[in-house]
């Protein structure tokens, strides 16, 4: 399986001016699975900070607001990199799929200039990662944002309760 240390997202826009871009991350979170429709986040497992070795499938969730200015401009670049507790890049398997939704949250009769709403969904196969921390390092243009989380091993025995007699 091909793997990498950082993976960057390009969309391509035909630039139409020159005005100083303006974007920034309004959230960022994991879940085990995410999806867009109709304009919202429906999420499964959504926000957690701890899991078991192997990491399950995953879905990095990363919404930000972008000035119709920067939408102009062109290119919208998504940068993210996993990493471990002291911050080197961590290979993950390029076993992904990613979503793109622009505006999808723009109410009608939205004033000129308003934000546009960007959500980028990035859908990861299993990766094997040791015990131990981590986080997902994001930058959108000059924004950036992180989400930490704790991979632990998983149980020896099956954790069971006893019924009364």
């Amino acid at each position: 399986m091909v793997t990498a240390t950082a993976v960057t997202i390009t969309l391509s826009f035909s630039p139409a001016s020159y005005i100083y871009p303006m974007a920034e991350i309004t959230m960022l979170t994991v879940a085990n699975r995410a999806e867009i429709q109709n304009g919202n986040l429906y999420g499964l497992g959504m926000g957690w900070n701890w899991t078991f070795r192997p990491v399950p499938p995953l879905s990095l969730v990363v919404r930000t607001h972008v000035s119709p200015s920067r939408m102009s401009l062109g290119d919208l670049t998504w940068n993210f990199v996993l990493s471990d507790a002291d911050g080197a890049p961590v290979d993950v398997p390029l076993a992904m799929n990613f979503e793109y939704h622009a505006g999808a949250t723009l109410p009608d009769g939205a004033y000129p200039g308003v934000d546009v709403p960007l959500w980028a969904i990035f859908h990861f196969a299993p990766i094997d990662l040791p015990e131990g921390r981590y986080q997902w390092r994001v930058t959108f243009d000059d924004a950036n944002a992180e989400y930490p989380f704790t991979v632990v091993n998983p149980p020896t025995q099956s954790l069971t309760t006893s019924q009364p007699d």
